[in-house]
């Protein structure tokens, strides 16, 4: 059992995760509340962490939005926010990246307040309305060395939109900061033929192609 603060937030998490490979996940999140002044859990996130051993190189983590007020030691049931205010909450999100991205100073300001769980939670929610919003979320979370934060949510756009190319590419360069590095040749082989087969070949960055050439020399 774990305690620790997540950063940028004033939230706490209490962590009873399997540490093995392939582990159960078990974290409440919790967030003071002057109204009723006690630690009041906002969220619960479960799931399975990466299994390397089963080619899992992402795991599966379930973001779970808690209303009222449960204290720490509650076993609950608890009861959970509606569909329509967790949407109005990551609507609202997107709205302030969209303002902060306008400025390289504070969308790195800006990216430092997301907490871990909320690219989980997003990955849950994809529309097409906000799809692209999620997707220029990860790549500020990667470019600001948060890639780990942004896979669930790379690979949960790139299942449900495989038409939005550029997301490969994020994908792949989020598996290789973060030394997967065969899936992240999958990825970037996929990326580079989707975009041959649009005519887009010139578009192609170099890193993609020497990448995908520098995994398959190692083997």
């Amino acid at each position: 059992m774990g305690l620790y603060r997540i950063p940028g937030t004033s939230q706490i998490a209490i962590d009873g995760s399997c540490l093995s490979q392939g582990g159960q996940i078990y974290i409440h999140i919790y967030e003071w509340s002057k109204t009723d002044s006690d630690w009041c859990l906002v969220r619960e996130i479960t799931g399975e962490k990466p299994d390397f051993h089963t080619q899992d190189f992402v795991g599966s983590r379930h973001v779970s939005t808690v209303s009222g007020c449960p204290h720490i030691g509650d076993d609950g049931p608890y009861n959970y926010a509606p569909e329509s205010t967790v949407t109005k909450r990551i609507n609202q999100l997107f709205a302030r990246l969209e303002i902060a991205s306008k400025s390289s100073a504070e969308i790195k300001q800006y990216i430092q307040t997301i907490p871990f769980y909320e690219p989980l939670e997003i990955s849950e929610h994809l529309t097409k309305e906000n799809v692209e919003s999620a997707n220029n979320l990860a790549f500020y979370l990667s470019q600001n060395r948060r890639s780990y934060d942004a896979l669930q949510l790379l690979q949960a756009i790139v299942r449900n939109f495989p038409d939005r190319v550029v997301a490969k590419l994020n994908l792949a360069d989020a598996f290789w900061a973060n030394d997967t590095l065969e899936p992240a040749k999958e990825m970037y082989a996929s990326y580079v033929a989707q975009m041959k087969s649009l005519g887009k070949a010139n578009l192609i960055p170099s890193w993609a192609t020497d990448r995908c050439r520098a995994v398959k020399s190692s083997h």
